[in-house]
């Protein structure tokens, strides 16, 4: 393999590697994006659901499970309703990523309580 070729290689490789890095930073899926984040709050779900299992109703706020409720998050908790909540963290500038208690799922369209 001569050296012009293997310099051409070379670069393709470094593009391709930039690109998949600059997708998955700003375009990817936000489950990949944000599983840090996701993962944090799924945690917190599952004491969520225990204290529920256990005190037959919803924690009032995160402090009932024994985690701090600051207002400078990172994961935010509001309990909706005797059944639902909502749990999300911002990921940009206005923007969040949700979870909705009722679909079990992490949206970043925003769950709400009505």
């Amino acid at each position: 393999m001569s050296r012009s070729t293997k310099w051409v290689l070379g670069c393709a490789l470094v593009i391709a590697i930039l690109g998949t890095i600059l997708y998955l930073e700003f375009l990817g899926p936000a489950e990949v994006v944000w599983r840090g984040q996701i993962r944090q709050g799924n945690h917190l779900i599952v004491q969520i659901e225990s204290y529920r299992r256990t005190m037959g109703r919803l924690p009032s706020d995160l402090s009932d499970i024994g985690q701090s409720a600051s207002e400078s998050g990172p994961l935010y908790y509001k309990r909706c309703n005797d059944t639902k909540y909502i749990l999300w963290f911002g990921t940009t500038l206005g923007e969040s990523m949700t979870y909705d208690s009722q679909s079990r799922l992490w949206s970043e369209s925003g769950g709400y309580c009505p």
